[in-house]
């Protein structure tokens, strides 16, 4: 009879430096799931993976290099920098996921670079851009001039910038003087509408037509409280519809023409004196113009927190690009009805709600109030980084060399993007399974006896992605989402660099050991917080226990049986089957810690059935445990 199989779809760690006690909990909830699915004699599968995608690794393998800026458009010199990196920590991280003692199949292992997954990739790609779920189009999207690239949301983080507010003079055609502040002059070359509320212009001499800007340009007025509102607390505003989204929602609504006033390197577009000009030079010229006619009344320095592209340390600009998305907008609802009908089962059920309200955001239109089904929601997938997989939308992008499929060197250079983190890993969870399975019927159970483990913080970035993609590709990966808290320290604070609370699980280990530090963690996972507490007390406490359990198991096993403690024994393997079968980790955990505290409390000896049949109720949960009674009972054997 073939056995059932049972598999795990690893969210790939980036090799961007030790794994962190964030991996350890992940890997070591895998492992739970898969150690327990096989003592009910289940195949498990569950391959391995790194994922060099995304700028997290380019990051790493770059920060300190001095001459990174002036080559980071050099694909081969930055690939050398990212191949070296990952070449030197990628052993390092396969050690510390061998001292793990996990089950996972490291004779699978696949880098995500490597031509076969790449393949698989651009098949899924080629897939879903032939019925449009993948489209190419010119959106407004966050955007770094220095890196000439899309900022995905997993790339910004929030730094101080200096930056200066302009109070500037224009004049209505009444010749009154009105003042519209301004963080970009550059962007005075490219303003299509000055937009004001209905209360502002009636405060207005005469009836304007339009307005003249500190460049001399005649603006035309529109007037509209509801338009005015998208810009909160504002009364007027210059619209620059390349650069801004809801200046570019507002341009798409009036059906204006949409530009913009620089390209994607920062320089200037519209031809005339300062035509291909980078955008801070020109915004020094302006100022300079500007005040000599008097046309600025006031400059603010200010010091603000802003959102930052972490690779350049560049302040995160807005930009009208033509990029590849993912139409998000049809397949929500699809995901959303999966969630709602059981197909997929989030676990906990307190998680499943965030999601599903995710969901139903992004199959609403961004603009409700307009009556327009104006949906911006779609996610950008493509960027000009050089880490990670190109691919084109060109039909005839796949070519088969030697041992590798490449993309035609025939497509043009602007035609080939580079695949985001947030593809790429959602993509490997299809791929994971193609490891062992091709067929799609084989895919599909699969992926019906499947569990995924992941922090909350990768529900909307990784988990909705998939479950969206899953029509289009064919097969859902998995049917089970297990989602854990963040681990935090004591004071409830996430682990940090910056706080200096951080442990790396191999120190732990090494100051106990790996099932104390595992067993410790899945009792403190808190939901109801949305935390887990690395609590070096609560490792102390769980570690002598398990000091002591060994002990107790050495000096008091023998041939005679002793029934008492058989009813404990399977009191605690039902509560554990129970709590595991709707993954319930801290009750079956605390289950797991009350059955060993029983045994070291017990005065009766414990026959050598009753050691196996305690070490096997343990194994998921405490693996080496588990080793040490079994290889305590060959000894007795053999003695």
């Amino acid at each position: 009879m073939e056995k059932k199989i049972f598999g795990s779809v690893i969210p790939a760690p980036n090799p961007t430096g030790e794994l962190h006690l964030g991996h350890f909990l992940n890997l070591s909830i895998q492992d739970l799931f898969c150690r327990w699915r096989r003592t009910q004699g289940c195949d498990i599968k569950w391959a391995l993976a790194l994922d060099h995608g995304g700028s997290s690794t380019e990051y790493v393998a770059t920060k300190n290099d001095k001459n990174y800026i002036q080559n980071c458009s050099d694909r081969k010199y930055i690939s050398n920098k990212i191949t070296s990196w990952v070449d030197g920590i990628t052993p390092t991280i396969l050690e510390q996921i061998d001292k793990m003692n996990l089950i996972i199949d490291s004779d699978e292992f696949r880098s995500m670079a490597d031509s076969k997954r790449e393949y698989e990739f651009l098949q899924f790609i080629s897939q879903m851009a032939k019925s449009g779920t993948i489209y190419k189009s010119d959106r407004v999207i966050p955007w770094c001039t220095d890196r000439q690239s899309f900022v995905d949301i997993a790339d910004i983080v929030k730094s101080e910038h200096t930056i200066y507010k302009y109070s500037l003079i224009y004049k209505s055609d009444e010749n009154e003087k009105i003042t519209i502040d301004s963080e970009d002059l550059s962007l005075l070359l490219n303003e299509t509408i000055i937009l004001m509320s209905e209360d502002f212009y009636q405060r207005l001499h005469g009836s304007p037509k339009f307005i003249t800007n500190p460049l001399g340009e005649n603006i035309k007025i529109i007037v509209s409280d509801k338009l005015i509102s998208l810009f909160s607390g504002k009364e007027i505003v210059s619209i620059t519809p390349g650069h801004c989204i809801n200046s570019y929602f507002i341009s798409l609504y009036l059906n204006e023409k949409i530009s913009r006033a620089f390209n994607e390197g920062g320089y200037i577009e519209k031809e005339g004196e300062y035509f291909k000009v980078h955008k801070e030079d020109v915004e020094k010229r302006l100022l300079e113009v500007l005040q000599s006619s008097n046309l600025v009344s006031k400059i603010q320095k200010l010091n603000v927190m802003a959102d930052t592209f972490r690779l350049s340390g560049k302040r995160v600009e807005s930009l009208l690009s033509r990029q590849c998305f993912f139409d998000v907008s049809s397949l929500a609802k699809d995901a959303l009805e999966k969630i709602r009908k059981g197909t997929v089962d989030i676990k906990p059920s307190l998680y499943k709600q965030a999601l599903e309200n995710y969901l139903e955001e992004l199959n609403k239109p961004v603009f409700q109030s307009f009556n327009e089904s104006v949906f911006l929601r779609d996610i950008c997938i493509s960027q000009q980084l050089v880490c990670g997989t190109d691919f084109s939308l060109k039909s005839e992008e796949l070519r088969f060399k030697g041992d590798k499929y490449l993309l035609e060197t025939q497509i043009p250079k602007e035609e080939v993007y580079v695949a985001t983190m947030r593809l790429s890993c959602a993509l490997w969870a299809f791929s994971a399974q193609m490891v062992y399975e091709k067929e799609q019927a084989k895919l599909e159970n699969l992926g019906q006896n499947s569990v995924c483990v992941t922090g909350m913080d990768l529900t909307t970035f990784w988990i909705a992605p998939i479950l969206m993609m899953s029509d289009e590709i064919g097969f859902a990966p998995f049917k089970t989402v297990y989602i854990h808290p963040l681990i935090t320290d004591t004071k409830g604070r996430k682990m940090s660099k910056s706080f200096g609370n951080t442990e790396t699980p191999d120190t732990l280990i090494d100051n106990y050991d790996v099932d104390s530090v595992r067993l410790s963690l899945f009792l403190s996972i808190d939901n109801s917080l949305h935390r887990v507490i690395v609590d070096k007390s609560k490792i102390d406490s769980v570690h002598r226990n398990l000091k002591d359990f060994r002990e107790k198991i050495v000096s008091k096993t023998t041939d005679k049986e002793k029934f008492e403690i058989d009813s404990l024994i399977n009191s605690s393997t039902k509560v554990v089957n129970e709590s595991l079968q709707v993954s319930d980790i801290q009750r079956a955990s605390s289950e797991i810690e009350q059955l060993l505290k029983a045994v070291i409390s017990n005065q009766n000896t414990l026959s050598k059935r009753q050691v196996f049949d305690i070490a096997n109720v343990i194994e998921p949960f405490l693996p080496e445990t588990s080793e040490f009674l079994n290889h305590s009972l060959e000894s007795t054997l053999k003695d």
